[in-house]
This record gives structure tokens, sequence and C-alpha cells, in this order.
């Protein structure tokens, strides 16, 4: 066989070896590749896409068993079953019909404030397509979960660095003072490091408010807390006692001059009934006639 003919059978061997190395290594790829399905579930959300890096074979495995498995149980009414199947799924796999299924079975077992949570996780991450098959029945679900939910009102916290817990968690109020909780009983207290107080129970009906107020009382007070205390009542005096009315000046001013007046009275009378005797003038008698007392 002629070198040239040698030369191009070997290129023709070579090149059918890669295509055949590169086919094998598809096929290996397109077996360890996960499987994402977007098979409706029964119940709820159909199963959709997430954002977050795939996880492995096995983890996406069993996120999707135990989505199954509390679609089955949402189905039967085993709300308590679907959520811990649900819960289980979402904390490895966070997708939003896992969300809104979640929602849907805190909302039948009265936990409102986190199945809205949940319902608002779902329309932050669905799909155009879960968007519109599901919109309307989670504004259904907004709606009335946002109509039994209960609202506690904090009036004052004193000391006010003092932490609020409801049922023994601790809490941040809104811009309001007040604390979304579902209806029913709870715990509301402060607490605060060398202060003592009496926690409050409170109970709430569907749609209810109540107003609390968290008076904590020092014991070993902290002196890196400062209380402004308010304001003092100013309280009014004891009434001074009634001067005597011996202790005026114008009293006696005025018996002075009453005491004068007496006097000056008599004695004007008994001059007007003397005649006057000086040599030259003239008097008048009492009855009223002129008499004479002689002239110089």
């Amino acid at each position: 066989m002629p070198p040239s003919v040698q030369r191009f059978a070997a290129r023709t061997c070579a090149a059918l070896l890669a295509i055949a190395a590169v086919s094998r290594s598809r096929e290996a790829l397109a077996q360890t590749a996960p499987v994402t399905s977007t098979t409706p579930a029964q119940t709820g959300a159909t199963a959709g896409t997430s954002n977050q890096p795939a996880q492995p074979p096995s983890r996406e495995a069993e996120a999707r068993t135990l989505f199954e498995q509390g679609v089955a149980a949402l189905a039967d009414e085993r709300y308590s079953d679907a959520l811990t199947a649900f819960a289980r799924s979402y904390e490895i796999r966070r997708v939003a019909s896992v969300a809104l299924n979640l929602g849907i079975s805190l909302r039948a077992l009265g936990r409102l404030t986190e199945a809205r949570a949940r319902f608002t996780e779902f329309i932050e991450m669905a799909s155009p397509a879960q968007h519109e098959r599901h919109d309307r029945e989670v504004a259904n679900y907004l709606a009335d979960v946002n109509r039994r939910i209960a609202r506690i009102h904090v009036e004052r916290v004193e000391p006010e660095q003092a932490r609020v817990l409801v049922d023994g968690r601790r809490v941040s109020l809104d811009e309001r003072d007040e604390l979304a909780v579902d209806p029913g009983e709870h715990t509301v207290e402060a607490q605060l490091n060398g202060y003592t107080g009496t926690p409050q129970r409170v109970s709430l009906e569907p749609g209810g408010r109540t107003d609390v107020r968290l008076i904590l009382t020092a014991v070993q007070p902290d002196p890196r807390v400062t209380i402004t205390p308010p304001p003092p009542v100013r309280q009014p005096g004891p009434s001074s006692p009634p001067r005597p009315i011996t202790s005026s000046p114008w009293l006696w001013v005025g018996v002075g001059a009453a005491v004068v007046a007496a006097i000056a009275i008599p004695t004007a009378i008994v001059l007007s009934n003397q005649e006057a005797t000086l040599p030259g003038t003239f008097c008048l008698r009492t009855d009223g006639s002129r008499c004479a007392t002689g002239g110089l």
C-alpha cells in the first residue's frame, strides 16, 4: 500500500474514534442530569422551577417526593401531615408551588400570619404561567386571612428600652405600635435587665384588636438606662388662715375717723346752741333769730 494511502487511512480511523468518544460523553451527561417535571399536582399549585442552584439528584428527588406526599395529605384534608411534608420540601427547594401549598395548609390550621407570608412568597416567586393560573385564588386567600388576623396595640412601654415579647418570642411593632397575631389567647410582656413586670394575658376574636400597657418596676436599675420621670403635678398648697381684721391699718383709720366724728358732732351741736360773746359779732339763736353781742 502506498504511503499516501496509509496516511489517509490512519487519519480516517482517528476521526471515527473521536466521534465515538464524544457520543459516549454526551450519553453519560444525559444520565446524570437532574430531572425537572412540570406535572400538575392534584391539589393546590403546580410544581414549578426555582431560581436556586440545582440540587443534587438525590435531594431533588427527596423534595419532589415530599411535595407529592403533601399534595396527597392536602387532598385528604390531613392538614397537619400536609404542612409537615410541604415544610420539609420547602427547606430543600424553595419554589412557588410549595409556598402556595404551605399557605393553604397553614390557613386551614388557623396559622394566619404564617399563611399570609407564604402567599406573599408565592406572588414573589411565581412564573408567568403560575400567576395566570393561581393569582385570583391567592388574592381570595389573602383577603380572607387579612380579614381574620387580629392585632395587639402596645400603647406604652416603660422603660422605652424594654423588649416586647408575645408568647415568649421577641417581636417588632409596626409604625402604629401594633403587632399582627392569630386569633386566640396570647401572653404579652416586656423585659429589661434589672426590671420586673407582670405578663398580660389577652384573648382576641378573628379580626379583633386590643390595647396593652407594659410598665416595668426597677429592681436593680441599669445605670445605662435613663428614665425621664413625668412632670410633677402641682398640688394646691394648704390654704392660709385669714388675717385678723384687727391687723388691717385701714380698720384703725376708719375707727379713728369714727371717733373724731363722734366727738366733733356733739361739740358742734353744743357750740351752735351758745351765742357768740365776742364783741362786734353776731350770732344765731337756736330758734333762728339773730342776736347782737355788742359792738366796738
